[in-house]
């Protein structure tokens, strides 16, 4: 990534975990933004997101449905021509590592 793709990444990241926090408790699920992928054209953005709580699938419907609230904070908050389109795709890696070491402890038991 280029120095400017990786400031609007950065931007993104903050923007979208800031507006997560207050979606918290809507959501009933921590969200986590995991990374960001942002296109050479500063188009595209991709917003991966991990969500820990009782119904991940849930809380990644909430999600999607304020999505156009999200793309708003993120085009006032960057100050470049083009905001990229978000796609926000659910990344299970921290779900999976949290039930692995949720298994372990009760093996370990």
């Amino acid at each position: 990534m280029s120095v400017r793709t990786e400031k609007i990444a950065a931007t993104i990241e903050r923007l979208a975990a800031t507006y997560f926090l207050e979606l918290q408790p809507e959501l009933g699920a921590t969200i986590s933004v995991v990374r960001i992928e942002v296109s050479g054209d500063l188009k595209h953005a991709g917003l991966f997101i991990s969500a820990l709580g009782k119904n991940e699938e849930q809380a990644y419907k909430g999600i999607l449905e304020h999505q156009n609230r999200l793309q708003s904070i993120i085009a006032a908050g960057l100050t470049s021509k083009f905001t990229p389109k978000l796609k926000i795709v659910l990344d299970r890696g921290l779900a999976d590592s949290a039930r692995v070491s949720q298994l372990l402890q009760k093996d370990q038991a």
